[in-house]
């Protein structure tokens, strides 16, 4: 191959990395207008690809003047100086973590302008000429200047990416290795061709194979952007690499013509028609040719990528497409699975956020591709999900770990087969992940692909923050119900205990108050049985009274939460004697004791006694004044089993359930001589409180028998 055909590759080469370093510019700039990051890089680019096109300057015209090549000489110097200086402050960045101070700028811009002025100033560059394949240039004092600003930006921006790759872990270390290997490639060959070899051979054509270097740094820097997620510009590298696939082969085609043309005796305006028409052509032909190359690209350039911002408006649609997380979170990971190429997808909700467990949906591909979906509302959540803050890469932690804790993070994180974790959080409170799979591609997850995700995590947190909040205000709101209820029915309950006290008091203070007018206004007259049945009217009258007030104190206490119990040995028959003790002597006889001496039960004696009082006075009450009251019981497997029944009329089937309810009696108690429709009430308090278990069986006409299951042991309960 001959030297002028090597010539006629590096100017093709040289234009098209030109070309494709400006569109990367654009686009890394458009991407983060206010990113000084961005902003650095996309100057750098800018200026590396002015510097690039000043290479193979026979190539630009067929016999250059001397005052284009040294033109061509300076616009090189400005050019290659500017994009050094602007990929110094690029790596001043990197390595402070954010720009640097505005009095340094202005001090380092100032040098810049400085050194710029100087390159193009006839103090540098003084002659520049190329004759028959010799270029050859002679330089003034303040090229010392140029060659001290390059040596300086140029150790300075070694030391700053060595420096950084020192104090960096992890991920960062490995981007700026990447970095700093581009330096050390690219500086030695600019200085092999630009310094040693014009000085050995005496022809500085040598320089135009320097402006070939430029591909070491693009490389490298298209490696650390698309695998080491340096900077969100995937879809910028596409696009660039379409421009680039059209521009070579419009470059081409160019280049084959002119080669024929050359070979070819035509006349000079011939051949400047043919160019022209040519150029023409391949013009008309750069839509077609621009469509045809987007096809291709995107099936062999980052085949997965979406269009992210209706990507975005899609899944924020989802999510807000329902009040229901067990809804809206499902059709969410269905809407990201297929644009991610993530064979797998799932959202873990951390335990205490919307309920006690973890909850874990999750959604993955089938082998036919189509989409299964679980969730489980009891997972049993790893204590080391709570400590992951950031967006972690499963890759990153097990290639580039920062300590054991992440070591250890990637391994667990590996062996469940997950690339990702990306919280879900807000400001203040984590509310759960975004657990990735693998990519059905194998490849790593890109910055965009991990954007997507944090933007999709705000979204959820705030839906479940949400979710979360209403659902315990609605909680609060039942509870506050229940208490509204609760405070009401105590109120009616006290209204209806005011009322049936009224009526039943009344009974018992009329008696006692009109037997003893009777004795005090005819004391004398009344004979001495007279005066005997008087006093045990009023006998009679005291004790219902006693017990009338008895009951409203015990529900009173209850209420109020003073009631205690107490349990001790008791023997079951002298108990029912002594509680029979206050009724009459009629009744006394009425109740059948079938009760063994020898059975005896762990329980409060005064409460117990008050539950069989009310049900015997109950069962004497509603049963024919012939027919007996039997009580009896036996011991049964760890309880004692006591029965009260009566033969009366029995209760009816739809009032069973309600027997044990307060003031069940209350539409009757004004037509009832005795009875204030708490006794049962009373009862079923008293029994829950001393562990008892009460049953009431009754056929109507056959009569009632209640059970009661007392423990043998001390089970009873302090309120």
């Amino acid at each position: 191959m001959t030297s002028e055909t090597l010539n006629l590759l590096g100017f093709i080469l040289t234009v098209t990395l030109a070309c494709f370093l400006w569109v990367l510019a654009y686009n890394v700039f458009v991407k983060n207008k206010g990113g000084y990051l961005n902003i650095t890089l996309a100057l750098s680019m800018l200026f590396a690809g002015s510097w690039l096109v000043s290479g193979f300057i026979e190539k630009i015209l067929s016999n250059p003047s001397n005052t284009f090549t040294l033109w061509t000489f300076r616009w090189a110097y400005a050019t290659g100086c500017l994009a050094l200086f602007f990929y110094f402050l690029f790596l001043l960045g990197l390595y402070l973590g954010r720009p640097p101070g505005k009095r340094a700028l202005i001090v380092l811009s100032a040098i810049a302008l400085i050194t710029v002025a100087a390159s193009l100033s006839p103090w540098a560059i003084q002659n520049a000429k190329y004759s028959e394949g010799n270029l050859a240039s002679s330089t003034g004092i303040l090229f010392i200047w140029l060659s001290l600003f390059v040596i300086c930006f140029g150790t300075a921006s070694i030391y700053l990416a060595v420096a950084k790759w020192r104090r960096s872990i992890g991920i960062d270390r490995a981007r700026t290795n990447i970095i700093l290997c581009s330096l050390v490639f690219f500086i030695p060959f600019i200085l092999l061709f630009s310094l040693a070899l014009p000085a050995i051979t005496g022809n500085d054509i040598y320089t135009s194979y320097s402006f070939l270097a430029g591909a070491i740094p693009i490389a490298f820097t298209s490696y650390a952007i698309i695998r080491l997620r340096l900077l969100d510009v995937r879809i910028i590298l596409r696009r660039t690499s379409v421009f680039l696939l059209n521009l070579l082969i419009l470059a081409t085609l160019l280049a084959v013509l002119m080669a024929v043309i050359s070979n070819v005796d035509l006349s000079p305006t011939t051949e400047k028609g043919i160019i022209f028409g040519a150029s023409i052509a391949l013009i008309s032909i750069t839509p077609f040719v621009w469509k045809r190359l987007e096809r291709f690209s995107s099936r062999v350039f980052f085949s997965g990528l979406y269009d992210y911002t209706q990507l975005k408006e899609a899944v924020k649609e989802s999510i807000y497409s329902s009040s229901n997380p067990f809804q809206s979170i499902p059709s969410t990971l269905r809407e990201l699975i297929f644009p991610l190429g993530l064979e797998r997808l799932g959202v873990l909700i951390l335990p205490q956020v919307i309920g006690e467990h973890g909850i874990l949906f999750e959604c993955w591909r089938s082998e036919d591709d189509s989409l299964q979906f679980r969730v489980d509302e009891e997972y049993i959540t790893p204590d080391w999900f709570f400590r992951i803050e950031a967006s972690t890469i499963t890759e990153e932690v097990q290639r580039w770990p920062k300590d054991t804790w992440e070591k250890d993070l990637g391994e667990k994180l590996g062996a469940r087969e997950i690339s990702a974790c990306i919280p879900i959080k807000t400001s203040t409170k984590s509310m759960g992940h975004f657990l990735c799979g693998l990519k059905t591609s194998r490849r790593a997850l890109s910055v965009t692909d991990i954007k997507c995700l944090e933007d999709t995590g705000e979204h959820f947190a705030f839906y479940i923050d949400n979710y979360a909040l209403s659902s315990e205000l609605n909680v609060r709101v039942k509870e506050l119900e229940k208490v509204y209820k609760d405070l009401r029915m105590a109120d009616e309950f006290k209204a209806e205990i005011i009322q049936v006290m009224a009526h039943e008091l009344r009974t018992p203070v009329t008696i006692i108050s009109g037997f003893a007018q009777v004795l005090v206004d005819n004391w004398d007259r009344l004979t001495e049985e007279d005066k005997l049945s008087a006093f045990n009217s009023l006998y009679k009258a005291c004790l219902r009274f006693n017990n009338l007030s008895g009951q409203f104190t015990l529900l009173t206490d209850y209420q109020r939460g003073e009631v205690e119990t107490r349990s001790i040995l008791i023997k079951v028959r002298r108990l029912i004697e002594d509680t029979c003790d206050v009724f009459d002597t009629e009744n006394r006889k009425r109740v059948d004791n079938r009760l063994g001496s020898e059975d005896f039960i762990f329980s409060d004696p005064e409460y117990l006694s008050n539950i069989l009082r009310n049900i015997i006075s109950n069962s004497l009450r509603f049963s024919p004044l012939d027919d007996p009251i039997l009580v009896y019981g036996h011991e049964e497997e760890g309880v004692y089993c006591l029965y009260i029944q009566d033969f009366g009329k029995g209760i009816p089937v739809e009032e069973g359930d309600k027997i044990f309810e307060p003031f069940v009696r209350l539409e009757s108690v004004l037509h009832h001589t005795q009875g204030t429709g708490l006794g049962l009430y009373i009862v079923r308090i008293l029994s829950s409180m001393l562990g008892i278990q009460i049953y009431a069986d009754s056929s109507p006409g056959k009569g009632t028998t209640f059970k009661l299951v007392i423990p043998m042991q001390d089970s009873a309960s302090s309120l």
